[in-house]
């Protein structure tokens, strides 16, 4: 394999294959998981305003809510929403999901349900997002207990303690991080990491049994992405460097997600995953190498579906942290900074090659920012409540259209469809309107 310098800190792999995917549900799709219908920040809806007053876009309706880090989930006009109460851990806190009008905000209905939680001192609400399939929403607490509801009555269907069925993660006898592992839609079922005595488990939607399960590894977060290959759905993992072994020395997992066989593995090297999750577009899998100290990992699948994925690029100087890569109309964008010192970048290349197109340096306040992308625009939202409108034709640099601040500070991921986007906060859920209509 010849490797060639096109940019400062970028390798690249020639010649690069090109693997075609054939479906896509981003186009008028509902925001019914962690990261949108294709978990990796596109939703394609109507035309999008192109400026905003200072004020930003019109709320069309805020309703008060409590703590989490859990995002807003919208399925067949419903949003869906965890929360808990207390700004720190209240170890006899009820855990509540609520449902409300996607157009009104009205509240539809709410379940609350005993959580005895006493795990990091980090995670003190919800953290995962909930995910919708056909006619139910499926919840992680935060306590372990995965629970699947009726979306429009809030009727409980069937529970799960995953600390007794799967062993996850735990201290002192609760769970900490894996409860945060926002479940991923793959047809009628939902796959999510248990990191105990198994690494992903598909769960039935319907009844809840298990359809299949991994060899275990571990990680955190809601580190799962997403792919087609073809007409094959494709579950992505990344476990940590214990874990090599059981898997072809590979530390990007490729998964069929109908029956779990591992299809492909790509070989990043590095010693530890967390954020962000690996991001699948246009055939390519960008994966960050570790916790926020990079390198920007780009792979491409093998063309047959199995064996070792090529790896396109690595750029050691361009990372994304505590946020999410996102690749829309033929370039890559990310935000990132070392996680032992630098400054922070917003930067964009090109997918195919990695060659570097801009970077500009972030001197915010605000950290932490989520990436999408709808109707030819960008939008970022930082974790501060400002949020930001861009073209998405950037190879030239980046031209903002409207900024504003929209909200509190959060944590949490917001939801983009149908020209709304749904924040939440730690006191409020507010839907914002996006086309103007």
């Amino acid at each position: 394999m010849i490797l060639v310098l096109v940019a400062a800190g970028v390798a690249v792999a020639e010649p690069a294959p090109v693997l075609t995917t054939v479906r896509t549900d981003a186009a008028n799709a509902d925001w019914y998981q962690f990261l949108g219908p294709t978990r990796n920040g596109i939703c394609e809806g109507p035309t999008l305003l192109s400026a905003w007053p200072e004020t930003g876009p019109k709320v069309l309706w805020k309703v008060d809510c409590l703590p989490g880090w859990s995002g807003p989930m919208v399925k067949d006009g419903v949003v869906v929403l965890m929360e808990r109460p207390g700004k720190k851990i209240e170890p006899d806190g009820d855990e509540t999901i609520r449902a409300f009008d996607a157009a009104t905000g009205k509240e539809l209905w709410k379940v609350l349900y005993p959580c005895t939680f006493q795990g990091d001192q980090h995670v003190y609400g919800p953290a995962a997002t909930p995910a919708g399939v056909a006619d139910k929403v499926v919840c992680l607490c935060i306590n372990g207990r995965l629970r699947c509801l009726m979306l429009r009555t809030g009727k409980l269907v069937w529970e799960k303690d995953l600390v007794a069925e799967y062993g996850i993660l735990t201290k002192k006898g609760h769970a900490i991080y894996d409860s945060s592992s926002s479940p991923l839609v793959v047809d009628d079922m939902v796959v999510l990491m248990a990191c105990g005595s198994a690494g992903l488990v598909a769960l039935k939607v319907e009844d809840g049994k298990e359809v299949w399960r991994t060899e275990t590894f571990s990680n955190y977060g809601s580190s799962t992405g997403f792919m087609w290959q073809g007409e094959t759905p494709v579950v992505i993992a990344v476990p940590s460097y214990l874990d090599r072994k059981r898997f072809r020395g590979g530390d990007v997992l490729a998964f069929d997600g109908r029956d779990g066989q591992l299809l492909w593995t790509g070989k990043a090297g590095k010693a530890y995953y967390n954020t962000p999750p690996p991001i699948a577009a246009g055939g390519m899998v960008f994966v960050e190498g570790g916790s926020g100290d990079g390198p920007t990992y780009a792979f491409i699948p093998p063309e047959e579906g199995k064996g070792r994925a090529t790896e396109a690029w690595k750029d050691d100087d361009h990372q994304v942290r505590f946020s999410n890569y996102l690749c829309y109309r033929g370039l890559v964008f990310g935000q990132g900074w070392r996680a032992h010192g630098g400054p922070k970048k917003f930067w964009c290349a090109d997918p195919a090659t990695g060659k570097l197109h801009w970077e500009q340096q972030i001197k915010d306040k605000y950290q932490y920012q989520w990436l999408y992308a709808s109707d030819g625009k960008l939008i970022q939202f930082y974790d501060g409540g400002e949020l930001v409108l861009f073209d998405a034709d950037a190879r030239d640099g980046i031209r903002q259209l409207a900024r504003a601040k929209v909200s509190d500070h959060t944590w949490s991921q917001p939801a983009l469809c149908h020209g709304k986007m749904y924040i939440r906060t730690n006191t409020q859920l507010l839907c914002l309107d996006l086309a103007g209509r």
